[in-house]
């Protein structure tokens, strides 16, 4: 581990999307509509708040409202999904005035994260936690792969003033995206 970062992945295998979006701290939703030429819509497999766990890396204990969320990048036009995604959103760390909005705005609209920080003017600071490859297994069906094919994983925080607010792992096959 180096500088607190969990890496197994060798940069070499990937091409340089992969590479940007593993280690990007912008939004991914900007970035594909970049590179793909065509506007990404976020779709909302699950999403819950949940009060039942501790959660170290968010400073979060057992009776702190949490929003766990999991959603997918596709092209809207292509239909093709990017990055499959998981949440977890420390809502009672978010001041007053913040808190409401927010947490209206996520549980009743499909935007990508990346978007509300900007519509809520949140500013952030994202520190990675981890970054690694496995084999897809329950992701096949989502990415459309096979089995044994691998995906990248990126883990990281994200901070708004000096407080932990959010958990996000990223995935997406490894060489799908070209």
């Amino acid at each position: 581990m180096e500088n607190g970062l969990q890496q197994s992945i060798d940069m070499a295998v990937l091409n340089p999307l992969e590479r940007i979006l593993l280690i990007t701290d912008g939004t991914v939703t900007e970035i594909l509509q970049a590179y793909y030429r065509e506007p990404i819509n976020l779709i909302k497999l699950s999403e819950k708040i949940s009060t039942n766990r501790d959660i170290d890396l968010l400073d979060v204990r057992a009776g702190e409202e949490v929003l766990e969320r999991q959603i997918l990048l596709q092209g809207r036009d292509s239909g093709r999904t990017y990055i499959y995604a998981e949440s977890l959103i420390a809502i009672e760390k978010f001041d007053d005035e913040l808190r409401a909005s927010m947490r209206d705005t996520l549980l009743n609209s499909n935007l990508p994260l990346g978007r509300l920080w900007l519509d809520h003017r949140l500013e952030t600071f994202k520190e990675m936690v981890s970054q690694r490859q496995e084999k897809a297994h329950n992701l096949c069906s989502i990415f459309d792969i096979s089995n044994d094919h691998h995906v990248v994983l990126r883990t990281y925080r994200v901070f708004s003033r000096k407080k932990k607010i959010m958990l996000i792992t990223e995935m997406f096959p490894l060489n799908y995206l070209d």
